[in-house]
């Protein structure tokens, strides 16, 4: 940890004479090497990566088979989509690069988000009048993969395990907010999220 927060002063550096010379309102700029270096690398490894779109290339299983060529085509666009809309890879490739030639590594949770949530809905009769409301629960308003990527300093891997495989459990500092504790007293209890608040 002493190594990565090191590593990570290196990158911002904040010089105290620097400081100084700013409260007496003397310039004082300075862009520290590391900094430079490491924002010139990111920006030529994500262009490196992403040179091109469609960033996936769907091939049919099957040669000759115009029903084949069509669905890989299809999940391509699907996919592109996805990776370049919703998941918006070129900042989170940004991010990851940064990351990792700042602290050397970077945490990544990849997976499903699946968001559900209630929604109503007016009746209306023949007229337009509204008569009345329904509410149907579990309605689907979000699914897609998704990637999260996690603070390298509040990443925490069991420390007996030789490798992540190997590890009984692995925590992440993740940062709540009051709603999202309330939202989850049925799952925590009430004298954990009492304690929390």
């Amino acid at each position: 940890e002493e190594i990565m927060l090191e590593n990570y002063r290196l990158y911002r550096r904040v010089d105290p004479e620097l400081q100084r010379r700013q409260q007496e309102g003397r310039a004082a700029l300075f862009i520290p090497k590391t900094y430079a270096t490491v924002e010139t690398a990111v920006r030529y490894m994500v262009n490196a990566t992403l040179a091109e779109r469609p960033y996936v290339f769907g091939y049919p299983r099957v040669e000759g088979n115009e029903e084949a060529f069509l669905r890989a085509a299809t999940m391509q666009t699907l996919i592109d989509y996805q990776l370049a809309e919703r998941i918006q890879i070129r900042s989170l490739l940004t991010k990851a690069y940064r990351a990792c030639l700042i602290f050397g590594y970077i945490p990544a949770q990849i997976g499903w988000l699946q968001r559900r949530r209630s929604r109503r809905r007016r009746e209306r009769n023949e007229l337009g009048v509204v008569i009345g409301t329904t509410t149907k629960d579990g309605v689907i308003v979000e699914n897609r993969p998704d990637i999260r990527l996690h603070d390298p300093l509040g990443f925490f891997i069991d420390p007996f395990a030789e490798s992540l495989q190997d590890a009984e459990f692995v925590i992440t500092q993740r940062f709540v907010t009051h709603r999202w504790l309330d939202e989850r007293r049925d799952l925590f209890g009430n004298r954990v999220v009492n304690k929390a608040l």
